[in-house]
């Protein structure tokens, strides 16, 4: 392998706590180190336990340097060894630069995958439908990820949908809305409603 496989955050515990496949900490640590994570994010957690796992003889030392290995090997070719700080004018200067967004654009347009498109509705043909329901809790949000809260740019689906459609078609949507309040029976979620006529 060429690069470093990561968990994502907490997910080495969840093995444990969610998903019930082990016991322990350390039975989540050993398992998810056989089958390749090299860091565990956000913080070492079940990893923790990794040098008492490998002092007992349950974690053979090899299997831990294969790991050590792959992350020095990143932090070398990324010069982190060379210079470990980053230039922030440098970050902010590519980050969503014209050149990514294209490549994240290819990357979704072959990633998407329809898996059912009965009686050849999609596209939808401007002009044939009077009535469109956008629903959903994202339908008026923008995410381009599990952690694109705030993406700086792109086009939610309901704004799609609003801008490809037929002036004559009534578009009903049906959201649920980001804010959210506790209360005795639970979280109650305010749902928010409007027609474009």
């Amino acid at each position: 392998m060429n690069g470093v496989v990561v968990s994502d955050y907490f997910g080495i515990d969840e093995l444990r706590k969610l998903h019930h496949v082990v016991s322990s900490k350390e039975d989540a640590a050993r398992m998810a180190l056989d089958a390749g994570v090299d860091i565990e994010l956000p913080f070492p957690d079940a990893y923790t336990s990794l040098i008492a796992e490998v002092k007992a003889g349950r974690i053979a030392e090899g299997r831990v340097d294969q790991s050590v290995a792959r992350v020095l090997r990143m932090k070398f070719l990324a010069g982190l060894f060379d210079d470990p700080y980053a230039d922030p004018v440098l970050a902010e200067k590519i980050s969503n630069n014209a050149e990514h967004q294209q490549l994240a654009l290819k990357a979704a347009h072959e990633a998407i995958i329809l898996l059912k498109n009965q009686n050849n509705l999609l596209p939808l043909e401007k002009g044939k439908y009077k009535h469109i329901a956008v629903i959903g809790p994202n339908a008026a949000e923008l995410h381009l990820g599990g952690y694109s809260d705030n993406p700086g740019r792109g086009v939610s689906v309901l704004q799609g949908i609003r801008k490809e459609l037929d002036r004559a078609a009534k578009l009903c949507t049906r959201w649920v809305a980001r804010s959210q309040r506790q209360s005795r029976t639970g979280t109650r979620t305010k749902l928010c409603w409007e027609t474009r006529d």
